[in-house]
């Protein structure tokens, strides 16, 4: 009896003399007006100058030519059962400029029908034909199409060789685009990395040409509604672009990271919003650490730990990063450079095995390996190294053996032996197969993870304008 008096006294003591508030947290109810937060998508594409180059392991077509009768004679491009006629000279009613490359441009009829392929000079007055090549470039254009073409309004997920809304309706992925091109000795990506201006961006050679949730059409060819494989584009746009310059891989993604964390700051419901960026390259970093710009360098190493550890960088911002490489030609320590980066861009090449034959460790929060530094210089030995793209283009290829002196150990990605993580797509049909594997994931990543929704309808018997915690309901 004497401990329940005791008892109760004590609780007379826990009961509040004034009002009691709870206005820290707000709980929100899913409502019909509460909305799926999509996803920020960042296509960052490669325009350095050896993705103009036409090359030997992407498919190869045969080109017949056959001289017709007109007096500037036909040029027939075929491609399996499509035969397309073109015209080397202005003439009625073959007035429509389609340009090849920046130095061959053919004539056509006014829709300008791709794809396009190399050009090859007519002989003697008979057909003849020959084999030819695409480039980098036209491929990487067309597999964007092809992500961008998503449905035909009929929201079957049916593409239609139109980009316009639909596409962006069926997709609910909000994207933008950045590319580098025209890269020299002294662009601020290659003589400031690693860069402290957060907006840097907006600048330089390597830039955003079409912000986060850009319509898509607009991404492509710069047209407001509607785009097609060759339709006109009257601005910088994917479909216009061409090749040229050096690679500052490590400089372009530590911008996306700026630029993707700048774009939370506008964003009301940044921390409901999952970020990607799918990275489309065929190279080695050849600025970073103030190198040169040239292929081969002693130092390319410190190129390959920054790519790395940028990649690290944007995972450790919450952010995923998809590696598309271009080629079997690639060399191994490219394709292991990209590998890791995906590996550390918390993302996987669905459709392969994923394998780790020694593991290039970085700690957990960190962005390079214990005793590894930024630019941190290293002993290095001369290769070898394993891949069809032997010899290196002619150059001499180097790999690090400090801080570590197991081989490969933590000193050099390149050396450190992965597979199954990046897309190293070996022909045009592997590389529309990445970029369909990689749209699917985003979408199975946010469904199968949570659907990420905006709070709206706050359970209160009063109307708050605003609450200290806000809260993301996930439905799983």
């Amino acid at each position: 009896m004497k401990k329940i008096i005791l008892l109760s006294v004590l609780l007379i003591f826990l009961i509040p003399l004034g009002p009691a508030f709870a206005n820290d947290t707000d709980l929100y109810i899913l409502t019909q007006l509460m909305q799926q937060v999509p996803p920020d998508t960042l296509i960052l594409l490669d325009l350095s100058g050896s993705m103009s180059n036409y090359t030997t392991d992407l498919p190869t077509y045969t080109l017949y030519i056959n001289p017709g009768t007109e007096s500037h004679g036909v040029y027939q491009y075929q491609c399996g059962n499509t035969t397309i006629p073109y015209y080397w000279t202005n003439a009625s009613p073959h007035t429509t400029a389609c340009t090849i490359n920046s130095t061959q441009v053919i004539y056509g009829d006014p829709t300008c029908a791709g794809p396009f392929y190399m050009t090859y000079n007519q002989t003697g007055t008979s057909a003849s034909r020959t084999t030819c090549t695409q480039s980098k470039v036209a491929i990487a254009q067309r597999a964007l199409f092809k992500l961008l073409d998503a449905d035909n309004c009929s929201g079957t997920g049916t593409p239609d060789g139109i980009i316009n809304s639909c596409d962006q309706a069926y997709l609910k992925i909000r994207m933008g685009y950045m590319r580098y091109y025209n890269c020299g000795s002294t662009s601020p990506e290659a003589t400031g990395y690693p860069e402290t201006n957060t907006s840097s961006y907006n600048s330089g050679c390597n830039t955003v040409i079409d912000p986060i949730n850009t319509p898509y059409p607009q991404i492509y060819c710069n047209e407001s509604t509607s785009c097609t494989p060759s339709g006109p584009a009257t601005a910088t746009s994917i479909e216009t672009e061409t090749a040229s310059g050096g690679t500052p891989l490590a400089a372009a993604l530590e911008e996306a990271n700026y630029y993707l964390t700048y774009t939370k700051t506008l964003d009301n419901d940044s921390a409901c919003r999952q970020k990607f960026v799918i990275l489309i390259t065929d190279g080695d970093d050849t600025y970073a650490c103030k190198m040169n710009g040239s292929e081969g360098e002693k130092i390319q190493y410190k190129g390959r730990r920054e790519v790395v550890a940028q990649a690290r960088a944007l995972a450790n911002a919450g952010y995923y990063v998809f590696a598309v490489g271009f080629g079997s030609t690639m060399p191994s320590f490219e394709q292991n450079t990209l590998n890791w980066v995906a590996y550390y861009g918390n993302t996987k090449n669905t459709n392969e095995t994923q394998s780790i034959t020694t593991m290039y460790t970085i700690p957990y929060s960190g962005i390079y390996p214990s005793g590894v530094t930024q630019c941190m210089s290293s002993s290095q030995v001369m290769g070898p190294y394993t891949g069809t793209g032997a010899p290196y283009w002619g150059y001499t290829y180097y790999y690090a053996n400090s801080p570590y002196t197991n081989t490969p150990g933590d000193s050099d990605p390149g050396q450190d032996a992965i597979s199954g993580y990046a897309f190293i797509a070996t022909s045009e049909s592997d590389l529309n197969a990445a970029i369909n594997n990689i749209r699917n994931f985003i979408i199975a990543l946010i469904a199968q993870s949570t659907s990420y929704v905006a709070p709206v309808v706050p359970v209160s018997q009063y109307q708050s304008t605003s609450s200290e915690n806000d809260m993301c309901l996930g439905m799983f």
